[in-house]
């Protein structure tokens, strides 16, 4: 059960599979010094928190309105000052509310239900995140994949307002100031991918050190090292940190999943293969494993098992939309635009808002010479989005091989107003340079990019930049 200082409400969890199955080890004197804590740090009034009505019956008018006003701001997660919006009346947040209600009195019984409430309240999105994460609940999955995390904006300062209101003698200090320093981190992780800003991985992997040092328990602390360390450089250490998450907890489906996608993207695909059998093995209905698994059969131009994966991944869902966007592709790759076209068209159908669809149809109208078309998606896509940078570098570059040369530049610049410097204004700078033969110029622009992170590689195989790969300060400037 829910401990009666974490929820107003106390609640029983459904249990699903072998209630005998063992799934930890309890260490019992850990638990008995636990207890202890727990027992020390918690008021008398904890078994019952919610006020008596025949003491609310004693307040005063005025006084009882400020303290319904402080419940219905609970409810209506109206926590923060940060929190305000139109229809809300500022100065009237849970936190405004608190302040001025334990200053009062005849209010100091009521001020320890009235920290455990708020300090529950503001832990209850995290947990629930963190619960449907640990479940790998696709709704969940989703707020990081799609939304970059856009709904956990405001969970650090409600850790931090929860952790604070409890002080640092409660038993559950240091794990909500491990849960804020990790969403911190995860935030810096998913801005790092959505921007591709290199830089941010670095901000990520410090704060979810500090997650660590306050709770070294927590697999999906491990879990989020191994993924920055993975996105970051392609590090191997990854899989030490997915180990780890695994051995915390074994039924986990993300940690191995992770493991292999890690190493059919290294293309050590047997490693893949073996790793998406633990994973089915965990459980034979977990259809994004048959989505990695598929991929891992085309990369070995296996196309008829990557095929039968991917419709084993639709059978169990079809409105996976990731497989539907795989499936779709694999057809584009042969030139077979029509079953192409119908997969991609499910996936929008599937989310309306998912941009990859959007740049894949764009593709396929480019591949069938609609070009109008292919531009037009990309208008949709920033029309959707607006604050993405990967769809102003496609629109940029698709407007340069259509001869729209100063459409090109102009989306460059609205690139360049939202991420100033970035490198791939200046990296698109040296190919639209580059494709109208001012070599020195994209020389200029080409060295900035570098500069700012731009890998060799990619440069060596820009076909973009073919009519300045001879030319002495191209050279010279790979060299340096």
């Amino acid at each position: 059960q829910v401990t009666e200082e974490a929820s107003p409400d106390r609640q029983t969890p459904m249990i699903v599979g072998d209630r005998n199955a063992r799934l930890s080890f309890v260490d019992e004197e850990l638990l008995a010094q636990l207890k202890d804590q727990r027992k020390t740090s918690l008021d008398g009034t904890m078994a019952s928190r919610k006020p008596k009505s025949n003491f609310l019956e004693t307040i005063d008018t005025f006084h009882l309105a400020m303290y319904q006003a402080f419940e219905l701001a609970l409810s209506e997660k109206y926590f923060l000052p940060s929190d305000w919006k139109t229809n809300r009346v500022r100065g009237q947040s849970a936190s405004d509310l608190y302040e001025n209600l334990r200053q009062i009195p005849e209010l100091v019984s009521l001020q320890n239900t009235m920290k455990g409430n708020f300090a529950a309240a503001l832990q209850d999105e995290t947990q629930q995140a963190i619960i449907a994460y640990l479940n790998t609940d696709p709704i969940e999955m989703d707020k990081r994949r799609k939304d970059f995390g856009a709904a956990y904006l405001s969970e650090p300062a409600y850790l931090a307002k929860a952790a604070s209101l409890l002080g640092s003698d409660h038993y559950l200090y240091e794990k909500i100031l491990s849960k804020q320093y990790y969403f911190e981190g995860l935030m810096f992780r998913l801005a790092a991918e959505r921007d591709q800003q290199v830089a941010l991985f670095d901000s990520a992997f410090a704060k979810v050190q500090l997650a660590l040092q306050y709770d070294d328990q927590a697999a999906y602390i491990y879990n989020e090292i191994g993924l920055i360390k993975w996105r970051k450089d392609n590090s191997s250490d990854a899989l030490l940190f997915f180990d780890t998450a695994m051995a915390k907890t074994p039924t986990w489906l993300l940690p191995p999943s992770n493991k292999m996608v890690f190493y059919m993207r290294n293309r050590q695909f047997e490693k893949a293969d073996s790793m998406g059998q633990i994973v089915l093995s965990i459980d034979s209905n977990y259809y994004q494993a048959y989505d990695v698994l598929a991929q891992n059969f085309d990369l070995r131009k296996q196309t008829s098992k990557a095929k039968e994966m991917y419709h084993k991944a639709l059978e169990i869902n079809p409105n996976f939309l990731i497989s539907n966007n795989n499936l779709g592709a694999m057809y584009f790759d042969e030139k077979d635009y029509d079953k192409a076209r119908f997969y991609f068209e499910k996936s929008i159908e599937i989310d309306s808002s998912y941009i990859r669809g959007y740049k894949n149809m764009s593709d396929i109208y480019s591949a069938t010479f609609k070009r109008d078309s292919a531009l037009l998606q990309y208008e949709k896509i920033i029309a959707l989005d607006s604050s993405a940078l990967i769809p102003y570098v496609d629109l940029a570059y698709l407007q340069m091989y259509a001869d729209q040369f100063q459409k090109a530049k102009t989306t460059l610049e609205s690139l360049h107003s939202k991420f100033p410097n970035h490198m791939e204004y200046h990296f698109g700078l040296a190919c639209w340079n580059a494709l109208q033969g001012n070599s020195n110029a994209a020389i200029i622009e080409l060295g900035k990019a570098i500069d700012k992170g731009i890998k060799l590689q990619r440069v060596r195989d820009d076909a973009d930049l073919d009519s300045i790969k001879n030319s002495a300060g191209y050279i010279d400037l790979m060299e340096k």
